[in-house]
């Protein structure tokens, strides 16, 4: 059956939302309310009557990434052959320009239609006791946590979605790329596993946090922060950690994806023992006009 290109309003969402729900590749991402709570326009392609999908996210009709879908790529029941992944490229070629294009890890291609990069993941198996885990954590790792300790900081959950979200707009502003309507959208959503993590120091007051957003087997950080007078690097460990206890011992995956939302240093994700793989994504080489842009504005 040949691929279709259908827009966001014209698919099936129930079909669709079952496809990814039922793909071994399943995202949180990939899910229809996902992409409309952030993304304004997205299309998807379509093989097989919903076996097989690819969700595309655009800016101005031009295929790009935007926050909070940190790869998507194509999803179906079984793993594809990179052929299989070449006619969804050709097809999305035939009709768009690409800036950006991130695959999940299971979309490995041959580079003979996209010149994909290799990009970096770290992730945890969360089936381990958090006590087991905590045992092979490095001798520094061990140590940070402990001043942890001793300065009273704690990890706590919350359910108070306002007073979280407020959290995260004073932190990162009201000009980033994603709306408070944005987060609503998804934490309103019952068809995924969230979490909000809130870290206090001896006088309750509120000094950081963490959201973290799964899906079936897989889990992923949007957001990690903590107030500028505190050492960030030891906050975000206690997050970090404290995400590691709430879930453990459950059949869970969890990616961390590290950028300027979530800038956890490597040397605490490898130190926690955090697995490291590959996945390939493309992003378009800046044209010489837009390199000068950017470093004026340096």
């Amino acid at each position: 059956m040949d691929i279709t290109l259908k827009t966001s309003d014209d698919i099936d969402s129930i079909k669709w939302n079952k496809c990814i729900n039922d793909s071994f590749n399943a995202s949180v991402c990939a899910y229809s309310w996902y992409l409309s709570a952030v993304c304004k326009k997205w299309v998807a392609l379509i093989k097989d009557n919903y076996e097989i999908v690819m969700p595309i996210t655009l800016e101005n009709d031009v295929v790009t990434t935007p926050y909070l879908t940190p790869w998507l790529g194509v999803f179906s029941k079984d793993l594809l052959s990179a052929d299989e992944l070449n006619s969804f490229f050709i097809k999305l070629k035939s009709i768009y320009n690409i800036r950006s294009l991130k695959l999940n890890k299971f979309n490995i291609p041959d580079n003979s239609v996209i010149n994909f990069s290799k990009y970096q993941v770290f992730q945890y198996d969360m089936i381990i006791a958090h006590e087991t885990r905590q045992l092979l954590y490095s001798n520094n790792i061990k140590d940070m946590l402990n001043t942890c300790d001793k300065e009273k900081l704690s990890v706590k959950p919350t359910d108070k979605h306002n007073d979280f979200c407020k959290q995260i707009i004073e932190y990162f502003g009201y000009n980033e790329p994603h709306s408070i309507i944005q987060i609503f959208t998804i934490w309103t959503h019952d068809s995924h596993d969230t979490l909000m993590l809130q870290l206090k120091n001896d006088k309750n007051e509120i000094v950081g946090g963490a959201l973290v957003l799964g899906t079936g087997t897989s889990l992923y950080i949007p957001y990690l922060w903590c107030k500028r007078k505190y050492n960030r690097d030891y906050a975000h460990l206690k997050l970090l950690d404290g995400i590691l206890e709430y879930y453990q011992q459950r059949n869970l995956t969890l990616y961390v994806f590290t950028n300027q939302y979530v800038p956890i240093e490597n040397y605490i994700l490898t130190e926690t023992n955090a697995q490291e793989f590959e996945y390939y994504g493309y992003e378009k080489e800046p044209s010489i006009k837009n390199k000068l842009l950017n470093l004026l504005k340096m």
